[in-house]
């Protein structure tokens, strides 16, 4: 099923009948692969995944890269060097399979051919029919301390989601950012999140530089203060509620001392125990939002 306007427009119906059927039949052949694995792990029941992931990456017009790897309950299980030729078994438990693979040439020649030629071709099929919706989107830079203590640079916005954020002290790449890792926004685009540990009250210069497809050159924004993207400095907000509080108090004090002279001048209040509410205890009977 097209899950893009663009790929629903522009490939013929029958593209999508031939993958049903390709992956129809890739399903019966990783239930027999499940049970043999099941079988070297020694394992007997239970709920267990088996996935496969292989693609091409192509980058200013030219194919940078290829691969395919196989995975047994989320951990890596097999993968592919096309460039040697070899499969690279990470477990114990994959080197039978290795060494069945890695005789089988033909079946390897095949691999490379499809990474390095047939997945670029389409790739770059795909690419022309999505050229509007692909197209790169700069990415919006923000770079703040909120709490003070904590640095936050958030890149968000942007599209394809490859992208390079990374935090600076005097120039200097640190190393101890905690990252958000890359996760979609509503609109397609991405955003990423990196923050660190600072000295709020030293004077290192702190930045935030941002590398993306969208750029021309690497972009950098300078730390500049805690109100750099984090809102008003605390400091402010406090004096603002202090002086309201302020205004509060005199307006209600100055009320009661109103009401205490009488209301107006010249005006002689009632006597104490009487029942009638006269005109002034009207006019004054609302008190001051």
């Amino acid at each position: 099923v097209p899950r893009q306007r663009w790929m629903e427009e522009n490939v013929e119906a029958g593209y999508w009948d031939r993958q049903t059927r390709i992956a129809q039949g890739a399903e019966q052949t990783y239930k027999v692969d499940m049970k043999t694995l099941m079988g070297r792990y020694n394992q007997t029941g239970g709920i267990h995944t088996v996935q496969l992931m292989y693609g091409c990456e192509l980058r200013e017009g030219r194919s940078v890269g290829g691969f395919y790897q196989d995975a047994y309950d989320g951990n890596d299980f097999i993968a592919f060097d096309k460039d040697q030729m070899v499969w690279v078994a990470p477990t114990a438990a994959a080197v039978v399979t290795k060494n069945t693979w890695d005789k089988d040439t033909a079946y390897n020649e095949q691999w490379k051919d499809y990474l390095e030629q047939i997945c670029i071709e389409w790739l770059q099929k795909y690419v022309g029919y999505g050229h509007e919706s692909l197209r790169p989107v700069r990415p919006e830079v923000t770079l703040s301390s909120p709490r003070g203590s904590r640095l936050s640079c958030l890149a968000t916005g942007f599209y394809p989601r490859a992208i390079e954020v990374k935090l600076l002290k005097n120039g200097q790449i640190l190393s101890d950012e905690e990252s958000s890792g890359t996760s979609p926004n509503q609109d397609g685009t991405f955003q990423l999140r990196k923050s660190v540990e600072i000295n709020p009250t030293a004077t290192e210069t702190y930045s935030c530089q941002v590398e993306h497809s969208s750029l021309t050159t690497p972009f950098t924004v300078v730390y500049t203060g805690p109100e750099v993207g984090g809102g008003p400095p605390t400091l402010i907000i406090v004096v603002v509620v202090i002086v309201v509080l302020l205004i509060v108090a005199a307006a209600i004090g100055g009320f009661y001392l109103y009401k205490k002279k009488g209301g107006k001048p010249g005006y002689t209040p009632a006597k104490q125990g009487c029942n009638t509410m006269d005109s002034s205890s009207n006019n004054s009977s609302n008190p001051p939002a």
